[in-house]
């Protein structure tokens, strides 16, 4: 209740950013709703004559040809070099007015100059290079799945299967969807996970960021596993009422909510899933074994903080 609670305070708070988001969401929708990709994709397979399983066994075929191979890992890594910029460009400002906000709801330890133009200063290229190697992964990750998916296609394609061998066929596809959603579960927290690393004032963004996605992994996850159930039932209820307009806008809707719930849920674990300045890269805050809270004070003009650690001592350091 307090994550809910703490999460439409800052919506309350950021109703500027949470409209920015909607407005990239609807875009993207808009696009999508256009230009269907996934149709277009799939009714020229339609036209050729092959299914579905076929489908991802001719696309493998392609994929892994000697004469192909290496062009497809060359598209893989210049492709996101365009859209890792253009994500750059419009998140790096809105995250830093996100961490502000954290800032002066949560005590979440952003620099004191954080908002909209400081990050863009002083986080765009950090922003860069996370969305290039996001993106890289993803691409590599589809890559890899469709070559992985080649057996189960081929199992799926065959005709006249009997009861036992329809079962373990289900059996294999459910087996291959759940290790599908655990790889991609980790392609979204991890890549998640740096944004607050990079909007503190850590001097380690790096290891406080793989710090915290390992501590609270699974307190994350529980937030996706939430958010992934609401964006599907949202999505199976546009599909099967006909794809009318006015919910294509209450799903995008509903998808701002929902991103905008998952990088709070993440800069809500941040602060808590560290114990020491030291340990996990320093600049994280400062917690208390006894409230598990933060003691974050400007202490002058110079922008300063005091911290309080664990074992009770102060100490003082410049942001």
């Amino acid at each position: 209740m307090r994550l809910i609670g703490g999460f439409f305070k800052l919506l309350i708070n950021k109703p500027a950013l949470f409209l920015y988001l909607f407005i990239l969401v609807t875009a993207g929708a808009l696009f999508q709703y256009i230009i269907p990709a996934g149709d277009i994709l799939s009714g020229l397979f339609e036209l050729a004559g092959a299914s579905a399983h076929a489908s991802v066994i001719t696309v493998a075929q392609w994929i892994t040809a000697d004469d192909m191979l290496p062009y497809a890992l060359m598209f893989a890594a210049a492709a996101p070099l365009p859209l890792a910029m253009i994500c750059s460009l419009l998140f790096s400002g809105a995250m830093g007015s996100f961490a502000a906000g954290m800032g002066r709801a949560r005590g979440f330890p952003a620099p004191a100059d954080m908002g909209v133009s400081g990050g863009y200063r002083g986080r765009f290229f950090h922003m860069f290079l996370l969305f290039y190697a996001a993106l890289l992964a993803l691409f590599l990750f589809a890559f890899v799945w469709a070559i992985a998916a080649v057996p189960l296609a081929i199992v799926l394609e065959l005709e006249g299967r009997g009861a036992i061998r329809a079962a373990a066929s289900n059996a294999a596809a459910a087996v291959t969807a759940l290790v599908a959603y655990i790889g991609f579960l980790f392609l979204r927290i991890y890549p998640l996970s740096f944004l607050p690393a990079f909007y503190s004032d850590a001097p380690k963004p790096v290891k406080a960021a793989l710090s915290m996605a390992g501590k609270k992994f699974f307190h994350i996850a529980k937030c996706f596993f939430v958010s992934d159930a609401v964006f599907a039932s949202a999505m199976v209820l546009y599909s099967i009422s006909g794809k009318p307009e006015i919910l294509l806008f209450v799903n995008c809707l509903i998808c701002a909510l929902l991103v905008f719930f998952l990088v709070y849920a993440v800069f809500d674990a941040y602060p808590a899933g560290e114990n020491s300045l030291e340990e996990y890269g320093g600049g994280i805050g400062a917690e208390t074994l006894e409230t598990g809270g933060f003691v974050n004070q400007e202490t002058g003009p110079v922008g300063g903080f005091e911290v309080v650690g664990n074992n009770g001592e102060q100490g003082q350091r410049n942001l």
